[in-house]
């Protein structure tokens, strides 16, 4: 009999079938730990506060340093993932007047709170608001 499989601490390890795992090659394994994909843990929609420009999100306690993808979305627009960063109308002869310019920065203050700072050319308040995802790490 073939041994496929080894769980042992950090290591997760299955081969193909017919292949003994403490012998496969690179692309015998149905499963490596070196191999592991981020996995999603949190998502979440933040909006821009009326009263400024930063508000600070709590989050579970997974990793201290997660992946953090942000999509910006204008309030008021149809709510689509990922909505472009910026839209606007005009052309190469009139400087693109008509451009709307957002984004969202982000750094993370601890294990459980995330800052995010959002800005924007628009004078209208809370015009803006992002999905949130978070990821951790496979290694």
């Amino acid at each position: 009999m073939v041994k496929r499989c080894i769980i042992d601490g950090s290591k997760i390890r299955i081969s193909r079938p017919g292949v003994d795992v403490d012998a496969a090659g690179e692309f015998d394994f149905l499963l490596h730990e070196n191999h592991l994909y981020a996995q999603p843990y949190f998502a979440a929609i933040v909006s821009k506060p009326s009263d400024g420009d930063t508000t600070i999100l709590n989050v579970p306690e997974v990793t201290s340093d997660p992946i953090v993808l942000i999509f910006p979305v204008r309030n008021g627009d149809m709510t689509s993932f990922p909505f472009p960063k910026s839209q606007g109308s005009g052309s190469n002869e009139t400087g693109w007047s008509g451009l709307l310019y957002m984004a969202v920065n982000y750094r993370t203050l601890s294990a459980t709170q995330i800052e995010f700072r959002f800005s924007t050319n628009s004078r209208s308040d809370n015009v803006l608001s992002c999905y949130v995802l978070l990821l951790r790490r496979a290694n």
